[in-house]
């Protein structure tokens, strides 16, 4: 959310799911959305490529936000991983 709101991004919806854990290894799925302009949206990406986390990005769906609009809709569908603290 801190990444796309200094992108200049709206931040609609950031949904996480239920966290599983197997071995050391933590991870928890998200489904998010964003609405912006098109040149917020490339900051923001190329930012969460440079995140610390390990994420992998299972969906990304672009959209017009409306029809006789500029913006754009933005949902990212990831899973962000992490090591188990004990």
């Amino acid at each position: 959310a801190d990444h796309a709101s200094q992108s200049g991004l709206q931040v609609i919806k950031i949904t996480p799911e239920k966290w599983s854990v197997t071995g050391w290894l933590m991870s928890c799925p998200f489904e998010t959305e964003f609405r912006g302009k098109a040149d917020q949206f490339l900051t923001f990406l190329s930012q969460l490529d440079r995140a610390e986390n390990a994420i992998v990005v299972n969906a990304i769906t672009v959209e017009r936000a409306t029809e006789n609009s500029s913006d754009l809709r933005l949902r990212i569908k990831f899973t962000a991983y992490g090591e188990k603290s004990e």
